[in-house]
């Protein structure tokens, strides 16, 4: 992977919390070590509160005569004002106060709830298992809500148990510039050419004879240009797809109409939709995403991602690795299946590029690196990568280990942005 590392810089946001009962003032406490200058760009991340919109190293919440039945919540403004995207680790750790025998999260002792937001909080979502790893592009702002707890029918020790206790909770921003592959919608057409095959969403597909995806743990990921459709308003997985009619498979698809979206993901026992209001997809526009199908025990955990950050993990209990993956020995690029019943929905519209197949279950870094760099084909676990960058032929080369190229069933058109 062609990837160059300019900088690791720390962010440290500290929550110092002096808690008593009976009226002493207690404090939240922040602070925030960033170092912005780069060779060959600045990072410069800042950390707004938004009750009295302090911005700095030093600044406190105030809480008076918090006590058992009490609790609030503070909203920081993450923001990346560089020229460099950063990635932001969100990592919240507690140390100092231990409540209910040692439960720091425990229903009775104080506890606390993290929410996120990237519209200024219009809507705000719980933190997803695994969701501790962000990419921020340029002027790109999350909002993060911290939102404590203190039961009221907590059985209070001693009020001066709770002099000088602290919480820590660290934010780690790492910058780096990324080279040779850059987000197709961001490619200056004098500079970069991106080639790429757009399907008509009526009958367009390529077909690889490989059984590739017959496997967990297993990581999908394609650049997709979704189209608006008029066809209707829930579709299968039809980016990539090994499904067999009555039998399942695994891929994922996107797909955009009037009044919404809808990323699928297919499994070999069933389904998963991703509606408008986990995320929303809007047309013409390129995006990212990743599929990562991962075995823990029995059973099959399985995350989603876009433009590099996790909208979806599934309940490790939920899904059971099948015994048997029994859904087809090809792989359709544009196509769920054979099933005429789907109609035209079956056909993915809109642009794709950059298809890869791994036989991992990659880490979120790994995931957003793949995301910007172009692999050389010998990466351990990559079985296939189809850059659909040919411009031309019936044809798509495969330069991932197995190497088996694509033919075209009916007639993607090849074409430059």
């Amino acid at each position: 992977m062609f990837k160059e590392k300019v900088v690791i810089a720390f962010l440290a946001l500290t929550f110092g919390m002096v808690l008593t009962i009976a009226g002493t003032q207690a404090f939240l406490k922040d602070s925030k070590s960033v170092s912005n200058s780069l060779s060959t760009g600045t990072l410069e991340v800042n950390l707004d509160k938004e009750s009295d919109g302090t911005t700095g190293t030093n600044y406190f919440i105030n809480l008076t005569n918090i006590k058992p039945g009490d609790s609030g919540s503070e909203i920081i403004k993450v923001t990346n004002s560089g020229t460099l995207k950063a990635r932001v680790d969100f990592n919240p750790t507690f140390s100092g106060l231990l409540l209910n025998g040692g439960d720091q999260s425990g229903s009775k002792g104080l506890s606390f709830l993290y929410k996120k937001s990237v519209d200024n909080g219009v809507t705000w979502t719980p933190f997803i298992p695994g969701d501790t790893n962000w990419l921020m592009d340029t002027n790109a702002e999350i909002w993060v809500k911290v939102i404590y707890d203190f039961p009221k029918d907590y059985d209070v020790p001693d009020q001066s148990f709770y002099q000088g206790k602290e919480v820590d909770l660290n934010i780690t921003v790492n910058a780096e510039q990324v080279k040779n592959n850059p987000k197709p919608s961001d490619a200056q057409p004098e500079q970069t050419f991106i080639h790429a095959l757009s399907f008509d969403g009526t009958n367009d597909e390529i077909e690889v004879q490989s059984d590739a995806l017959k496997q967990y743990p297993l990581t999908l990921s394609a650049w997709v240009k979704p189209e608006l459709r008029s066809d209707g308003t829930s579709f299968p997985n039809n980016v990539i797809s090994n499904d067999r009619p009555g039998h399942h498979g695994n891929g994922f698809g996107v797909n955009v109409w009037n009044s919404g979206s809808e990323m699928n993901i297919e499994y070999e026992n069933g389904f998963i939709f991703i509606d408008q209001n986990t995320f929303s997809f809007a047309a013409d526009t390129w995006y990212h995403v990743a599929v990562v199908y991962d075995v823990v025990g029995t059973e099959l955990l399985i995350k989603a991602y876009v433009d590099g950050n996790l909208i979806y993990t599934s309940d490790a209990s939920d899904i059971q690795v099948p015994s048997i993956l029994d859904a087809s020995d090809f792989i359709a690029i544009g196509k769920h299946n054979d099933d005429a019943n789907y109609s035209t929905k079956r056909y993915f519209k809109g642009a794709i590029r950059d298809v890869r197949v791994w036989n991992i279950a990659q880490s979120v870094t790994e995931v957003q690196v793949d995301m910007e760099a172009i692999s050389t084909g010998s990466e351990p676990g990559l079985v296939h990568y189809w850059r659909l960058d040919d411009a031309g032929g019936r044809l798509i080369n495969d330069i991932g280990s197995l190497g088996i190229q694509g033919s075209f069933v009916t007639d993607p058109v090849w074409y430059v942005e």
